[in-house]
């Protein structure tokens, strides 16, 4: 008995400020060649708090550093996986009003680098992921830089094979090779010197031939 109340008391501590957050909004567009936006309505009866929550979300790629306005910045946290949190900033955002947060970013090429999935984690429960399901990303056309299959037919078109005797014999190409004849076998370790700055290379060369 005494475990479920105290089971009830936790879910209630944590689901209480995450549950009363499904109501924000969420939208995304793309409002330049290298300029977005994300637009955030809290559509909820209560505040949305200056601070302690983060919005994740997955792109392929981030914001430049420094770019994002109006008092959020956008953080990396591993590969595609990014956040924008609050700053100080930021005041809260009251019920039913909006704030458009502009970044700049790198080139768009197609629809597949907008941002998807976004969820909210509140501090209160870093282990509860919401998410915001009134999210539209909005879709736009590149007029430049758009790779289609025809385009990148006509790149791949431009490459041709090396014959093989054109090909270094060594990779990476030293700056210098003479050709000899027959073979070489090593009977002991052979000296590898190297300058400093290629002393991690060096390492990976002696222990790959000490076999």
């Amino acid at each position: 008995m005494r475990n479920r109340l105290l089971l009830a008391l936790s879910l209630a501590l944590t689901a209480g400020p995450v549950s009363a957050q499904t109501a924000l909004q969420l939208r995304w567009e793309l409002t330049g060649d290298t300029h977005a936006a994300f637009t955030l309505t809290n559509r909820d009866t209560k505040p949305l708090p200056a601070s302690g929550w983060a919005i994740y979300f997955s792109a392929l790629h981030s914001a430049d550093s420094g770019s994002v306005g109006a008092g959020f910045a956008i953080q990396d946290v591993m590969a595609d996986l990014h956040r924008l949190v609050p700053s100080a900033g930021f005041a809260g955002l009251a019920p039913g009003a909006t704030i458009k947060i502009p970044y700049v970013t790198d080139a768009l090429l197609n629809r597949s680098f907008m941002p998807a999935g976004p969820y909210i984690v509140f501090d209160a429960a870093k282990d509860v992921g919401v998410p915001l399901t009134d999210y539209v990303a909005a879709p736009f056309e590149r007029s430049q830089h758009v790779v289609t299959p025809e385009a990148q037919f006509v790149l791949d078109a431009e490459a041709t094979d090396i014959p093989a005797s054109e090909l270094p014999p060594v990779f990476p190409t030293p700056l210098q090779v003479t050709m000899g004849t027959g073979e070489l076998r090593l009977a002991a370790m052979p000296q590898i010197t190297a300058p400093p700055q290629l002393a991690n290379e060096a390492a990976f060369a002696a222990e790959y031939l000490r076999p």
